[in-house]
């Protein structure tokens, strides 16, 4: 059985390594936002932030440095004047540099990893590919996987099918012989369902039921009396 897994949210605690480096952004140009945000606040904006301007780079519109620039400069755009290519990519830089040294896995991660040694494990995510890997390599992580498909060099951004099909094609499995595994419902256990994958939701806030035909586990912790239980099927 081939087994694909998203990164951010899923393996990778983003959201963690995100509340880290906007402190500490905070401490350094929040006097400059014209607004005194809370890190929780900041997190929310710079959110919004990323799902506006990165939707550019996903679909091959923009540059990874262009979309970061936007997303500077839409941030700092109501208190001071447009910064420049320079100015935009220094702050970007010290947030980056915090938001690196703080990439961490979930605390179930390697145990649950380390119980699917008898399946083939791939991982499926959007982004910059430069970044994605060295998030797997900086955890320790990236040996585990035999199939890495980012979206930038997969041609296709998750919901896209393309990107699954892709991933199955790479692995040298049909759909129906992977299943791919993620935090978010509309961007990889619908899509990935779509396609014929088996999916699954790992709903680690436990938000609901999952929808018709896609399965959820609230921990990775659960996928080796998952898997074997599936494989068995």
């Amino acid at each position: 059985m081939m087994i694909f897994f998203d990164i951010d949210g899923t393996l990778l605690d983003q959201r963690k390594a995100e509340t880290v480096a906007a402190g500490h952004f905070l401490a350094m140009y929040g006097y400059l936002l014209g607004h005194r945000y809370t890190v929780e606040e900041f997190c929310v904006l710079w959110r919004r932030l990323r799902e506006r301007h990165c939707r550019g780079f996903l679909e091959g519109k923009l540059s990874w440095a262009e979309q970061q620039r936007r997303r500077m400069r839409d941030l700092f755009s109501a208190s001071e004047r447009q910064l420049s290519d320079a100015e935009a990519d220094a702050r970007f830089l010290f947030y980056q540099r915090r938001y690196r040294d703080s990439w961490s896995l979930f605390g179930d991660v390697a145990l649950g990893l380390s119980s699917l040694s008898g399946h083939r494990l791939g991982i499926v995510s959007n982004g910059n590919a430069e970044q994605q890997i060295a998030k797997l390599r900086q955890t320790g992580i990236e040996n585990l996987f035999s199939i890495i498909l980012i979206s930038e060099h997969a041609g296709a951004a998750k919901p896209d099918p393309k990107i699954f099909l892709a991933a199955c094609r790479r692995a040298g499995c049909s759909p129906g012989e992977a299943i791919h595994i993620g935090d978010h419902l509309d961007l990889d256990a619908r899509p990935s369902q779509a396609v014929g994958m088996r999916a699954v939701w790992l709903d680690r806030a436990r938000c609901g039921a999952a929808p018709d035909g896609i399965e959820v586990i609230h921990s990775l912790l659960q996928l080796a009396p998952w898997a074997r239980s599936r494989s068995a099927a």
